[in-house]
């Protein structure tokens, strides 16, 4: 916060997405920890964040064989970037296929 004309504290017009994102560094410094450095795929954080669920639900899954490919680089795990959408289009095709068709003509009486 600064300080205003009135000595009222005004607030500092810093772009809370692009901090959150990783894009700006705490301070100028490196993007924020969980955040990848690769072109094209992203962390689990990342994958978390973009489903809206824990990491250790996340890492759960990959362990159960769960969820979209990953690829082990160094200590951390990565994905492909489209990975969350195209995992929620596939559960959404799926649930789409296991919806009992609708019946046709008159329902039966029962006995």
């Amino acid at each position: 916060m600064q300080e205003g004309e009135e000595g009222q504290y005004q607030p500092v017009s810093v772009d809370i997405d692009e901090y959150l994102r990783g894009q700006i560094g705490h301070n100028g410094g490196p993007p924020l920890e969980g955040e990848s450095k690769i072109p094209g795929w992203i962390t689990e954080a990342q994958f978390a964040r973009q489903l809206g669920l824990s990491i250790a639900t996340v890492r759960r899954w990959r362990r159960r064989g769960y969820g979209p490919p990953w690829v082990k680089i160094g200590r951390r795990d990565y994905t492909r970037e489209t990975a969350a959408a195209d995992f929620a289009a596939e559960l959404f095709v799926k649930a789409e296929a296991e919806r009992e068709p609708p019946r046709r003509g008159r329902p039966r009486k029962s006995r």
